[in-house]
């Protein structure tokens, strides 16, 4: 009989199972899968009483394996992750978190009674490691993980001693650098589909900033700009240059240029803000080479990108007459949109 901190469904004791049989064939116990739920600082002493008993079943039966590794667990924030998903409370993995992580801020660490002392000699809890597969490594996924969480708990882009999210997107780089081209791929997908990029702006996605913008078009680029970074987070001249690199060459965010004005131009139409890139474009205009120019011509070519008017639709180059008025700046993209 398992004995848990607090009565589990009205119980001081239970008949503990892992396992149990439906219609001839084992599978996770509806009872595990509960106190998954319900009782997370408990469970890994649940799995431990009972993997004596039904671990060798479950090792000879790979769904029943999975599933355990797949069963839900609530977290310290209330929600939830997969058993294989969480990290076992090493003490060198618990330093990385405690040294990017404040005291306030959780971290999807599993609950051990006894606590581990060695990073090396993982005891009795050995089983959650070498059979379910629990993390162990600080690798680039542990601080990736280290870089949602910290978003999790500061939400708002208001980070206290936003310098250790810095810090951890030089790690990545190095992570990168000695891992090859398969650890950068996941990097850089991790931070495109999600807001861990740190900007002046609050986080966003790789997809939502650009590294630099040149001073006349980075007042109406809506993408976040990345550097110079901010003044907190204290960054060296050597450091600024491995930065410029994990932006650059591991998540391949491009600058403000003229990738930038084109991404614009397929936003939403708004008159004012029109007006305001056609203005952009125009004080490039001189210093661009002459793919620029054929590449804006191009996109010109492709669809209504002229507004003339906070009513008028966007219309196509060739449908407006060279006597129209229209402000200066729309002259100017005429002499790029020209044939």
């Amino acid at each position: 009989m398992f004995r848990p901190k607090e009565p589990f469904e009205g119980q001081e004791t239970i008949d503990a199972r892992l396992i149990e049989t439906n219609e001839g064939t084992y599978v996770l116990s509806s009872q595990c899968v509960k106190f998954a739920k319900a009782r997370s600082d408990d469970f890994t002493k649940y799995l431990l009483c009972e993997w004596e008993r039904d671990g060798a079943v479950i090792l000879k039966n790979e769904e029943l394996l999975k599933a355990l590794q797949n069963v839900e667990v609530t977290r310290k924030d209330d929600q939830l992750s997969l058993l294989r998903e969480f990290y076992l409370p090493l003490p060198k993995l618990f330093f990385l978190q405690a040294r990017y992580m404040l005291p306030n801020e959780n971290f999807k660490f599993l609950d051990l009674d006894p606590k581990l002392s060695s990073s090396t000699d993982f005891g009795p809890w050995t089983f959650l490691w070498d059979d379910i597969s629990v993390e162990t490594t600080d690798d680039e996924g542990l601080y990736l993980s280290l870089l949602y969480y910290i978003l999790k708990h500061n939400k708002d882009g208001t980070v206290e001693f936003p310098r250790r999210v810095f810090e951890l997107y030089l790690h990545l780089q190095a992570v990168c650098e000695a891992g090859g081209e398969k650890i950068r791929v996941e990097v850089r997908d991790w931070l495109r589909d999600q807001p861990l990029v740190l900007t002046s702006n609050g986080w966003k996605t790789a997809g939502q900033c650009y590294v630099k913008a040149p001073k006349n078009p980075s007042s109406v680029i809506s993408g976040s700009t990345l550097l110079p970074p901010p003044k907190q987070w204290e960054v060296s001249n050597f450091e600024l240059t491995a930065l410029e690199k994990f932006y650059r060459e591991t998540v391949e965010i491009m600058d403000g240029e003229v990738e930038s004005i084109l991404l614009e131009f397929n936003k939403e139409p708004d008159f004012k803000r029109a007006k305001q890139v056609y203005h952009a474009l125009q004080i490039m205009e001189p210093g661009l080479a002459k793919d620029d120019v054929k590449r804006i011509r191009s996109s010109f070519k492709e669809k209504p990108r002229l507004k003339l008017s906070e009513k008028c639709p966007e219309v196509p180059f060739d449908r407006v007459c060279l006597g129209t008025k229209v402000n200066e700046s729309t002259h100017r993209k005429r002499d790029l949109s020209r044939a």
